[in-house]
Parts: structure tokens; C-alpha cells; sequence
């Protein structure tokens, strides 16, 4: 069962999407609507709750869907109380069942159902569904922590500043693309020098230790590995001494590419990154106050045309009364005509 703070939360979060909804096809029209940013981004946030209500309560997690026997702890059976009662039914008996409550566990054998069952909470964790309603969240998370940000464009102090880091993303794009095709290249040549002589290997007594360095075993580490060099934050033990595995004349050939490309990444292109965005600086400073004034008129004007609806979740009694005037204006009409 949810807590009562989970439960206003989502109450909270129905009075939103109606809002965004509302505003969207009754209140300025989808046109206009998504014509402003805020208003999209919003309408974003609008959806996410829609699929993380859907993930939440319409397809919630099924624990009888894990396919791996262990045990069950006592806290997950406080959350998912329900489902985890059924299955205590139906697999145990009377003595396993005071067993398990003695040991604050429940186990479900998998010689006790025709399919074995794990409902651990890393098994859950580690599900599609469960994986995909935290990555929604997530996404949730950043995305109520950047709204902050469209309030402050308005201020004379930070407006200036994120009109400058607007215009500064066009420097990034640049910038990476430049760096990119330097780390695509340096990343397939430390991949065809490397091949695969240093992936980690099981040793040949057959046990479960790994030996060998294990850094730059495939193209993706290679790729990670060379994104580091770009950085200056490569492990240098990952391709020196390695003779044996790969030859003298390879780990140097190694060495010689992390220092080049560490002098390219850290010193000229991290140098240039730097020229580039002092120079948007000086070029938009002077003219970023006025741009934060003309915010100002644009988001005026907007709220200006926008519908008069009390804000979530206080829209809840707007509708209400809403409701009970469209009762009362159909009875009056009724009775009166």
C-alpha cells in the first residue's frame, strides 16, 4: 500500500496533467499553446506523469513474473503486501509459513510451484518495468529542478547569465563536433593496436578469478578509454608494462597516442572550448539585459492571453465549482423553460 504522502503526491500530480491538458485543448489552443517553451516543457513534465501513473497503478510490478527462487524480505513484503500474501497461500504450509515469520524471511521453494520465484528487492530493481518507472523519474527529477530556471530569466541578476548560456550551447555544439571526430579516431586506432589482448581472461585452473588487465578489452572501453585521453584523466597502468600481453613496440605505440591526444584534448581543444565562450561573453553581455526586458513583455503578454485557472492542485475546487454551476445553470434552465 502507498503512504499518505505518496498518495497526496499523486493527487498533486492528477491535478497537474488536468491543468496542462486543459490549458492545452480548452484554454489558448494547442496552437498557441505550444507556440511558447515554458509551455512545452511543461506539457513534457504533463506527460511523464501520465506514464509513470501508468507504470505506478494501471501495470504495476508483478512479482510473479521473476523467474529466479530466493527469498522475499519482510520490508518488501510491506510494500507489495498483496501480491506476496497470495503466492504465501498458495506455496506454503502452516510450518513454513511460522518458520519464515520467526525469521523475519519468506522462502519460496522452487520445488514447492512449477516455476521458481524470486521477489528480493534487487531482483525487482533490476526488472524492465522497475527499470524503466525509475529512468521516467529521473528525467522528472531534472526536469522540476530546471523549472526554476524560466521564473529566474525574468531577474536582472541571473537573466543576463542564462541568456548567455543559451547562446554559448552553439559554441559546445561546434566544439564537440570537433572533438568528437578526434575521439572517434584516437578511440578505433587504440582499438586495432590493442585487439583484444588485454580483455580480462579466466585463469586456467577454471575458477572465477579474472587475470590481465581489463580496461581496454573491447571497442567500448577503447571508446570510453579514449574519451578519458581527450580529458587528461586516462589510467596510464592500463596500457604501460603490459609488455608481455601485447609487445614492447605496442605499449609504447599506446603511450605515444595518450600523450598526443592528451596534449591535443586537454591543452588545445579544451583551450579553444575557453577562447570560444569568452569570446560569446563579451559579444552578448552588453545586449543581455535588454534581452531579459523583452522576456519580460513576451511572458507578460502571454499571461496576459492565457486562461484565468487557479493553479494545481488548488484547480480542484475551480473545478468543482465549475461542476456544481453547470448543475445548477441545467436546473434553472430546465425548470424555467
Amino acid at each position: 500500500a502507498n503512504s499518505n504522502a505518496e498518495n497526496l503526491l499523486w493527487l498533486f500530480n492528477i491535478a497537474a496533467i488536468i491543468y496542462e491538458f486543459y490549458r492545452c485543448v480548452l484554454g489558448v489552443g494547442p496552437r498557441n499553446y505550444f507556440s511558447i517553451f515554458y509551455n512545452v516543457f511543461e506539457f513534457v513534465k504533463a506527460l511523464l506523469w501520465v506514464l509513470l501513473f501508468v507504470l505506478k497503478f494501471v501495470y504495476p510490478v508483478d512479482c510473479t513474473t521473476l523467474t529466479t527462487s530466493g527469498f522475499v524480505r519482510s520490508d518488501f513484503t510491506d510494500n507489495f503486501g498483496g501480491a506476496v500474501d497470495a503466492l504465501e497461500d498458495a506455496l506454503l504450509d502452516d510450518n513454513d509459513a511460522a518458520a519464515a515469520a520467526d525469521s523475519n524471511m519468506m522462502f519460496f521453494s522452487s520445488t514447492q510451484a512449477d516455476a521458481s520465484l524470486d521477489c528480493a528487492d534487487v531482483e525487482l530493481r533490476n526488472s524492465n518495468q522497475v527499470e524503466s518507472y525509475m529512468i521516467l523519474w529521473s528525467v522528472q527529477c531534472i526536469l522540476f529542478w530546471l523549472t526554476p530556471l524560466f521564473y529566474l530569466q525574468r531577474t536582472e541578476t541571473t537573466g543576463p547569465l542564462l541568456h548567455i548560456i543559451g547562446l554559448m550551447t552553439r559554441d559546445m555544439m561546434n566544439f564537440l563536433l570537433l572533438a568528437g571526430i578526434f575521439w572517434i579516431g584516437v578511440s578505433f586506432a587504440i582499438f586495432y593496436v590493442v585487439n583484444e589482448d588485454l580483455k580480462a581472461y579466466e585463469s586456467e585452473e577454471g575458477d572465477s578469478e579474472l587475470t590481465g588487465p581489463s580496461s581496454l578489452g573491447d571497442l567500448s572501453s577503447c571508446i570510453f578509454y579514449g574519451f578519458l585521453m581527450i580529458l587528461g584523466q586516462q589510467d596510464w597502468d592500463s596500457i604501460s608494462n603490459t609488455s608481455e600481453l601485447i609487445g614492447l613496440e605496442r605499449s609504447l605505440l599506446l603511450d605515444f597516442y595518450s600523450a598526443l591526444t592528451a596534449v591535443v584534448g586537454t591543452v588545445l581543444l579544451l583551450n579553444l572550448l575557453i577562447a570560444m565562450l569568452s569570446t560569446t561573453f563579451a559579444d552578448v553581455s552588453e545586449v543581455s539585459a535588454l534581452q531579459v526586458n523583452y522576456i519580460r513583455v513576451t511572458q507578460s503578454y502571454a499571461a496576459a492571453r492565457d486562461i484565468s485557472l487557479i493553479p494545481p492542485p488548488l484547480n480542484y475546487f475551480a473545478f468543482m465549482l465549475m461542476a456544481v454551476w453547470f448543475i445548477v445553470d441545467l436546473l434553472v434552465t430546465v425548470c424555467t423553460a
